[in-house]
This record gives structure tokens, C-alpha cells and sequence, in this order.
């Protein structure tokens, strides 16, 4: 079973999305209002989208639209955490997300351009 292959809807890679939203609004939420952030953020993560589809990562549409509306829910539950709770968090917090989305971001690409490779041999 291979737990980075592409899902229609969700999938492995469901989750860096979720912890890139909650990571950007970490930092987004410190200096700019909600209908900012959120703006901000739902045009980064497009454009993070738009340059998958460049790169041809072979991803279904339906589940690029929805890496765009996990990574917003990543986003909202920041806000939640720490705007609405007023939950003081020290920098270990964001660091330790920040460390987890990039372990499981280099894991996943390293699978899926190995198995690229598998596929379709180079001459």
C-alpha cells in the first residue's frame, strides 16, 4: 500500500496542507486582520496549486481544489488557536510544525519522483 498515492479528493498530502494553513496563519495572523490573511492565503495556496500543475504532478482537479480549501481549514483553526483562544504559544510550537510539514513534504516528493522514475526510465 502506498500511503502518498494521489486520492481524488484527500490523501497523504491532505495533511502538509492542513499544517502549511495552520503554519501561514501563525505568522499571517501576528500582523494582518482575518479577511486579509485569509485573502493572502487562499491566493498563495492556489498559486502553490497552479504551480503543481506546471510541474505536472498529477493530481486529480478535484483534489487540487480541495488542497486549497484543507489548507484554508488549516488556516481557520489558527485563527481559532490563536486569535480566539488567545492561547499563548512559545516559538517551540511553530517550529516543531514548521519541522513536521517539511519532513513530511521531502518524504512525500522523494515517493513520488521515485516512483516517477520507476514508471518512466530515463535513456
Amino acid at each position: 500500500m502506498n500511503i502518498w498515492a494521489e486520492g481524488k479528493f484527500i490523501d497523504l498530502w491532505s495533511l502538509n496542507h492542513f499544517l502549511f494553513g495552520f503554519i501561514t496563519g501563525f505568522f499571517f495572523f501576528q500582523y494582518f486582520p482575518i479577511a486579509e490573511s485569509f485573502l493572502t492565503a487562499a491566493l498563495l495556496f492556489t498559486a502553490w496549486e497552479l504551480f503543481e500543475v506546471t510541474v505536472r504532478a498529477g493530481e486529480y482537479w478535484t483534489n487540487q481544489v480541495m488542497d486549497i480549501i484543507i489548507g484554508l481549514i488549516g488556516l481557520l483553526f489558527s485563527y481559532n488557536v490563536y486569535v480566539v483562544l488567545n492561547m499563548p504559544v512559545e516559538n517551540i510550537a511553530p517550529l516543531t510544525f514548521v519541522i513536521l510539514f517539511l519532513f513530511l513534504e521531502i518524504w512525500g516528493y522523494k515517493t513520488k519522483f521515485a516512483r516517477r522514475r520507476i514508471k518512466n526510465p530515463l535513456p
